[in-house]
């Protein structure tokens, strides 16, 4: 059975830096259309061979299971096309939970690193210093 999309979300491409921004209920079908866009993006707007990620996960984001388990797979897609970090700027405990544990977890071996911010403007620090 296929279901209409539902859920929000906004990609920018600021210099090297891709910010992406969810929110609301997510579903399957939302994280499927998500994971296309950020291909594209990355594919059409990004000259840089390397390339960070700022998160901004908001307070109503609320994803189903079935639409967690795309973040593994389109996080290793974007290390593997140069992301050097990931930086997440958390707005609730259950978002970062909820990452930490699908999104991370099967990552602890790649050479891209990750970190946690409660600001934006630390996260960006963080983004603009050396690996």
């Amino acid at each position: 059975m296929k279901y209409n999309s539902h859920g929000d979300f906004e990609i920018k491409v600021e210099d090297n830096t891709i910010k992406i921004t969810v929110n609301f209920a997510w579903n399957k079908e939302c994280a499927n259309e998500f994971v296309t866009s950020v291909k594209n993006v990355l594919e059409n707007q990004m000259q840089a061979s390397s390339f960070v990620v700022l998160c901004i996960i908001e307070e109503e984001w609320l994803p189903t299971s079935d639409s967690l388990s795309i973040f593994p797979k389109l996080t290793e897609w974007g290390v593997d096309k140069g992301m050097k970090k990931e930086a997440f700027l958390f707005k609730t405990r259950i978002a970062e939970t909820l990452m930490l544990e699908n999104l991370l977890a099967p990552l602890e071996e790649s050479d891209c690193e990750f970190k946690s911010f409660k600001n934006e403007s630390e996260a960006r620090s963080w983004l603009k210093s050396p690996k």
